[in-house]
């Protein structure tokens, strides 16, 4: 450099910080709006985002959230292993088997104690158990059972002790056409086929 030209003043140049992304205190608003409105994804925001927030406020908001998620997916779990529908439609099945087996044991002992002959209203036709299909309630009950069974659909299956008064068991009987055999069943078992024959 030639001592004879004088120095140039060096010029500063400002260093224009280049702001990447958004500022704190629009983070901050969406993270807040976030764990407002959908909290599972402010949980998230606000842990990679709100750097300056301290670790203890972190935990204490993801932590109830965490474990109500967590006690909802085992309530989940355990609705689905127990179902209470099915649970309920086996207890109706389990009670219709036990009902068409009572039906058809106290009608065979009615045949047995009267020389072989059904309660009036038995016929070859299939027919509810009921004052306009069979109407055996008065020849079975209470000498050959304490009360007629009703299917569990059928007024909360409250069983008839009433024979005098308008009834409907919501079971269905039959006498086979060529074997005599006695057929009880429950047609509101659905896809299910419940019945008892002898």
């Amino acid at each position: 450099m030639d001592p004879n030209i004088p120095a140039q003043p060096t010029q500063t140049v400002p260093i224009i910080q280049q702001q990447s992304g958004m500022s704190e205190s629009t983070k901050t608003m969406i993270t807040v709006l976030l764990l407002v409105f959908a909290l599972p994804i402010g949980i998230i925001f606000m842990w990679v985002w709100m750097r300056k927030w301290p670790a203890w406020g972190k935990v204490i908001i993801t932590v109830p959230f965490t474990i109500a998620f967590i006690l909802i997916v085992i309530a989940g779990i355990i609705v689905f292993a127990i179902n209470p529908v099915r649970q309920s439609s086996q207890a109706d099945n389990t009670m219709r088997s036990s009902s068409v087996n009572a039906i058809l044991n106290s009608v065979n002992q009615y045949q047995a104690e009267n020389n072989g002959q059904l309660p009036a209203g038995i016929t070859t036709k299939v027919q509810r158990i009921s004052t306009t299909g069979a109407d055996i309630c008065a020849a079975l009950v209470p000498s050959y059972m304490a009360a007629l069974p009703v299917d569990p659909s059928v007024k909360n299956g409250k069983a008839i002790t009433d024979c005098a008064a308008a009834y409907d068991t919501g079971y269905a009987i039959v006498q086979g056409a060529d074997n005599k055999k006695i057929t009880v069943s429950a047609p509101a078992a659905g896809d299910k086929s419940i019945e008892a024959s002898r």
